[in-house]
């Protein structure tokens, strides 16, 4: 009977796990079915909503259907939300039914919680609607004053907020010659680009 391998998150992690195990229990080394349980039915690559943000590509770039694990790697894709984890029966129970599992990847992601900074107004891009609302807003700017505020030292890419901000100066000067009309303002808690923590 073959194993049950379960992961809950259609993200960068669930989409390269079940990736990779595919890889490597193809061609009969394992006896294994592999499960993918995702809220969305499609793959958000991350680093493309900087390019989303700026008007670049459509969201439509930067989505690839979860079907296609079942087309290519004969990974099991569900559309389903996560209600419950148990553990001690080896079950997760979604609003589409239960699944038992032997082995269980949980790579959910994280809910980013711009409230509590308290900014009041401001864009960021580390979601889709995000970096949507931030392209509309750009869209209308037609100078004055852009602030890069990176809060905490801990984000997707390391060298991120120094490189938007050169992206904006392009963008700019690009755009009608506004780049004279605009003061970018970067505020970050590091005193230069990839500074390691404690040094």
């Amino acid at each position: 009977m073959p194993k049950k391998i379960l992961i809950l998150g259609g993200g960068v992690g669930g989409v390269v796990a079940a990736k990779r195990i595919a890889e490597r229990i193809r061609g009969g080394r394992a006896d294994a079915e592999i499960t993918v349980i995702s809220d969305t039915d499609y793959y958000l690559l991350p680093p493309l909503l900087v390019n989303i943000a700026l008007g670049d590509i459509e969201p439509s770039k930067a989505q690839l259907p979860l079907s296609m694990l079942e087309r290519r790697g004969g990974v099991k894709f569900v559309k389903a939300k996560v209600t419950k984890v148990d553990p001690d029966n080896r079950v997760v129970e979604t609003d589409q039914g239960k699944f038992n599992y032997d082995y269980l990847l949980a790579s959910l992601g994280v809910d980013f919680d711009f409230q509590s900074y308290n900014l009041g107004v401001g864009y960021h891009n580390y979601t889709l609607d995000g970096a949507l609302k931030l392209r509309d807003a750009l869209k209308s700017f037609s100078g004055g004053k852009v602030v890069i505020f990176t809060p905490e030292p801990v984000y997707r890419c390391g060298v991120y907020p120094f490189e938007f901000a050169a992206q904006l100066d392009t963008v700019f000067r690009k755009r009608g010659g506004i780049r004279d009309r605009v003061d970018i303002t970067l505020v970050h808690p590091f005193e230069k680009p990839i500074q390691p923590p404690g040094t």
